[in-house]
């Protein structure tokens, strides 16, 4: 296996002149093996480079990459062919720096026919690009994107991308901090602008503040002058009409008047606190002596009574309520019909007026009926139409003509 120094592209042993035309008649070497290691091929591909037409020259390798047209078909002796897709490249022919396994044979098709490696093909019509002239950076630049690169140039194309990459940092550095100058601008700008904004905002409340100040003293003076007007139809100035000296014994003369009434106002307040005293005083005396007189009457009748002054509300309240003689009292305080023995505990006298009362009372009610029961004697009533007096039997008579009257039953059954 041989190495990546053991590879050389060259050109033919014939120089062309500076002047002559690049590749004019002249066939070129692209693959050269300088090892004799057995199972490696050795020989030529040839192609007729007759169409390539250029002005400019070059002297090596180092200064053309030469890009062919054709499919490249490369094939070794443990597998298959490869075949590209693409058209080929010197780079495709020719590999790269590095360790590479060798082939058995290495052949092109042009145009359907198949270039042995022993073999050369001539007149094939297939069109080349030579760029001439280049450079060592642009060697080092383009041998990276088409994989054509000599030994030599690697260790510079490091030093390259590691140049590459401080510049690449330093451009980094340098726009991050533009890019933070940027920022801190950027931030200034909105400050500025919000406190514009906020500056404008105050100075337009501040001048509608001061039109609604303008407008209400506008309309203070015009007040002011609607109370001028009327105060001038009414008479001049004060200092108009009278000297000073003049209102000054007006006005010692309405002091003393001022001083007189509030005395006799003053007077006339403790008159009335007096009255007042009395006035009070006399209502209670005339209120304990009504009371006094009213409860001498009712007690002739034996009725509890109370008599209620509410002078806040103009009223007077009358409590009546019957003494009940005996241990016990019967009373009723809803409308009734019937009363049954409603005079047991009464005295003769109550007795009577009761009665009378009670006949007085459903006599004015005569679209009802009433019906008084009392074991009592009702000899007082005197008689009346629409009065009706039953008298009953003794009770035991009426248990007697009871009995007897269950004999008879008993007999006739």
């Amino acid at each position: 296996m041989s190495t990546a120094s053991d590879i050389s592209a060259y050109a033919h042993s014939v120089e062309p002149a500076q002047a002559e035309t690049l590749f004019s008649s002249k066939k070129w070497t692209y693959i050269q093996d300088s090892t004799s290691n057995t199972s490696q091929y050795s020989g030529q591909i040839q192609f007729n480079l007759s169409t390539i037409s250029s002005q400019a020259s070059f002297v090596n390798w180092e200064e053309a990459v030469i890009e062919l047209p054709v499919k490249l078909q490369i094939t070794n002796a443990s597998g298959g062919s490869i075949t590209s897709t693409a058209a080929a490249t010197f780079d495709q022919l020719v590999p790269k720096a590095g360790s590479w396994q060798f082939l058995d044979s290495v052949q092109v098709v042009i145009d359907a026919t198949t270039v042995q490696t022993n073999q050369i093909h001539e007149n094939v019509m297939a069109q080349f690009n030579a760029l001439t002239e280049w450079s060592q950076d642009d060697l080092v630049n383009h041998g990276a994107t088409t994989g054509f690169a000599l030994d030599r140039y690697e260790p510079q194309t490091a030093d390259a991308l590691e140049k590459l990459d401080s510049v690449e940092k330093m451009i980094a550095v340098e726009m991050s901090e533009c890019q933070s100058d940027v920022d801190a601008v950027y931030k200034r700008r909105r400050e500025a602008k919000v406190e514009e904004i906020t500056e404008q905002r105050e100075l337009e409340a501040a001048r509608s503040a001061v039109e609604n100040l303008e407008q209400q003293l506008i309309s203070v003076r015009d007040e002011c002058d609607g109370q001028t007007q009327i105060a001038l139809k009414l008479g001049r100035r004060p200092d108009e009409v009278n000297v000073p000296a003049q209102c000054n014994r007006q006005i010692k003369t309405v002091e003393r008047q001022l001083t007189r009434v509030r005395d006799k106002l003053e007077a006339i307040r403790s008159m009335l606190n007096e009255r007042v005293d009395n006035w009070t005083r006399f209502r209670k005396a005339i209120s304990q002596h009504t009371s006094r007189e009213f409860e001498k009457f009712m007690l002739l009748s034996n009725f509890a009574r109370k008599l209620r002054f509410l002078y806040l509300y103009h009223r007077l309240e009358i409590v009546v309520r019957r003494n009940d003689s005996g241990v016990s009292s019967s009373r009723t305080e809803s409308p009734f019909r019937i009363m049954d023995e409603f005079d047991v505990f009464m005295d003769s006298q109550n007795h009577s007026m009761t009665v009378e009362l009670l006949v007085e009372a459903a006599k004015k009610n005569c679209n009802k009926q009433f019906i008084f029961v009392t074991p009592n004697d009702l000899s007082m009533l005197r008689p009346d139409p629409v009065v009706k007096i039953q008298k009953l039997a003794p009770p035991r008579y009426r248990a007697a003509s009871a009995g007897a009257h269950d004999v008879d039953k008993d007999g006739v059954a």
